[in-house]
């Protein structure tokens, strides 16, 4: 999608609700999890930009997730 943005800036990429059972929400933003990948590729940012806030939010989930987990 940041390829597509960055060569067709003029063309809207995203997709308008609905999709399945929500009737505001972006279809992209729903399957990214968030608006926060959108917006980031909007606003132009670089992959490397982007990377260093999905590792903050890997190292919290892992946090999380460590104390359900069954086995080692």
């Amino acid at each position: 999608m940041l390829t597509i943005k960055e060569l067709y800036p003029e063309i809207n990429i995203w997709r308008e609700p609905p999709y399945e059972y929500e009737f505001e929400k972006l279809p992209f933003d729903i399957l990214s999890g968030s608006d926060r990948l959108r917006k980031d590729i909007e606003e132009g940012k670089s992959l490397k930009d982007m990377e260093y806030w999905w590792n903050d939010e890997l190292e919290s989930f892992r946090k999380i997730r460590e104390k359900y987990l069954i086995y080692d």
